[in-house]
C-alpha cells in the first residue's frame, strides 16, 4: 500500500501526498486541484484561483517542507463549497533519480 498519490502532467508522473485532506470533494476535483498545484510550480506562481462545478478554491504555494522521509513543495487549498469553508494541504513530492546512488 502505497501513502502517495500520482499524477500525470504533461507525460510527467508527479508523487504527492495530502497532508490535510478534505473530503468534501470528489477525485475529479481533487485532481484538478492538484494538475493546477503541479502547473503552478513548473511556472513558478504563487497564487492561484480555480472555480470548478461544485466550488471555488485558491492555491497558495507554501514553503518546503518534510515528513518522515518525504520532503518537496507544499500547497496549502482554501475551499469554498455549498458545505462552507475548509482547507486542504498538499506535498508534491521531490524525488532523486535512483540510479544517481
Amino acid at each position: 500500500m502505497s501513502i502517495t498519490c500520482k499524477l500525470i502532467y504533461k507525460g510527467k508522473v508527479w508523487e504527492y501526498i495530502y497532508l490535510n485532506p478534505n473530503g468534501t470533494l470528489n477525485e475529479e476535483d481533487r485532481e484538478i486541484l492538484i494538475w493546477n498545484m503541479i502547473d503552478m510550480h513548473t511556472r513558478g506562481k504563487g497564487k492561484r484561483d480555480v472555480k470548478g462545478e461544485n466550488y471555488k478554491a485558491e492555491i497558495k504555494r507554501g514553503k518546503y517542507a518534510t515528513l518522515e522521509s518525504f520532503a518537496g513543495q507544499s500547497f496549502d487549498i482554501i475551499l469554498e463549497t455549498n458545505k462552507g469553508k475548509s482547507k486542504m494541504s498538499t506535498l508534491l513530492i521531490d524525488r532523486v533519480n535512483p540510479s544517481l546512488n
